[in-house]
C-alpha cells in the first residue's frame, strides 16, 4: 500500500474516532414546562421549586449522576422560572429518567422537551457560568 493511501486511511480513522467521541459526550437533558406568571397554563411556582429541591436530593443520593438547574427570567412585571435536569450517567440513563419523571409527576410538573448537553456545557452548568441567570 502506498504511503499516501496509508495516510488517508489514518485520517479517516482519526475522524471516525473524533465523531464517536463527540457523540458519546452528549448527555440527555430533560426540560420541564416553565413557570410564567403571565400564563395560566404554566407550571406552579411552588411545585416547580419543590421538584427542584427533590432533584437536588436525587443528585446527592445518586452520587451526582444528575445535574438539576434553574434559570430566572423574571423582571419587574412578571415571574418566569425554567427548570431542567441533565443525566450524567449514561449507563443508568433510562432508570434515572424514570425516577425524574416520577418526581415531576409527584409535583404536577409536566415534561416539556429533551435536549442534549456536551462536556463544555456541563462544565459551565457546574461552575454556574453557562447562563447569567442561573439560580
Amino acid at each position: 500500500m502506498s504511503e499516501d493511501i496509508r495516510k488517508m486511511i489514518d485520517k479517516v480513522k482519526n475522524f471516525k474516532q473524533f465523531v464517536n467521541e463527540q457523540q458519546s459526550n452528549n448527555y440527555k437533558e430533560i426540560e420541564f414546562v416553565c413557570h410564567n406568571s403571565d400564563n395560566e397554563t404554566s407550571s406552579n411556582k411552588t411545585s416547580q421549586l419543590n421538584l427542584y429541591n427533590d432533584l437536588k436530593k436525587l443528585q446527592k443520593e445518586t452520587g451526582y449522576k444528575v445535574l438539576p438547574y434553574m434559570q430566572d427570567f423574571s423582571d419587574d412585571e412578571h415571574n418566569e422560572l425554567s427548570l431542567a435536569v441533565v443525566i450524567l450517567d449514561k449507563s443508568k440513563e433510562k432508570q434515572l429518567e424514570q425516577v425524574i419523571i416520577q418526581l415531576a409527576n409527584k409535583h404536577g410538573i409536566e415534561f416539556d422537551l429533551y435536549s442534549e448537553r456536551n462536556d463544555k456545557q456541563i462544565d459551565g452548568l457546574i461552575r454556574g457560568d453557562l447562563y447569567d441567570n442561573m439560580i
